[in-house]
């Protein structure tokens, strides 16, 4: 069966999962899969740019945003270093001067020392993956890897089926394509990057 399709994705859940009567539980387990894979999958058709002008100290993240992956002041090569809670109370209350750092907080990305009007910041972060639903029946993920989507999806109806053996296939198979796709990310940043000369003493 072809996986091009949000009905595809259910109707092939609905046949591996036949006599366990968790068909109609098929919405929830792509649903909770997708929520799952936002935490763990991290590759280039994830990764957005965002520019906004900060509200003071304060910029509000995007409604899809998943992982900060390169933060920069004026959209200059001057990259914004993340930083803890407690490492942000430290800079609040002994630097100013221009920005260097930044936390986030639930929806919102604080930088530190707080800009001045006018500054921009500029974002690549990771993106949340689209959900599919009726009237979004495709997306980049399903397009790239709909064996992933299976997989994930069954795992999350692992706990529902007494089968710990098959539960424990897809659950693996999951795992093995989420690292599979993060590691070509990797491969393929690493190669894009320029050669650097390094010159040092030896003693």
């Amino acid at each position: 069966m072809a996986l091009a399709t949000y009905d595809d994705l259910k109707a092939a859940l609905s046949d591996w999962l036949i006599g366990h009567a968790l068909a109609d539980r098929s919405v929830d387990f792509i649903a909770m899969a997708e929520a799952d894979l936002n935490r763990k999958l991290r590759t280039r058709q994830q990764q957005r740019r965002s520019t906004t002008e900060p509200d003071g100290a304060y910029v509000a993240l995007p409604l899809d945003f998943a992982e900060a992956v390169n933060v920069t002041l004026n959209e200059s090569s001057r990259q914004i270093q993340q930083v803890t809670f407690a490492f942000a109370d430290l800079v609040r209350k002994t630097e100013t001067g221009s920005p260097a750092y930044f936390v986030i907080s639930g929806q919102q990305m604080e930088i530190l020392p707080t800009p001045q009007p006018g500054d921009t910041v500029e974002m690549v972060y990771y993106a949340t993956i689209p959900p599919l639903r009726d009237t979004e029946p495709s997306n980049w993920l399903l397009k790239r890897a709909p064996d992933l989507y299976l997989y994930a999806a069954l795992a999350q109806a692992g706990p529902y089926i007494n089968d710990e053996n098959r539960a424990a296939l897809w659950e693996k198979r999951r795992d093995q394509i989420i690292t599979d796709l993060n590691q070509e990310a990797e491969a393929a940043a690493y190669s894009a990057s320029p050669l650097v000369m390094r010159t040092g003493s030896f003693g």
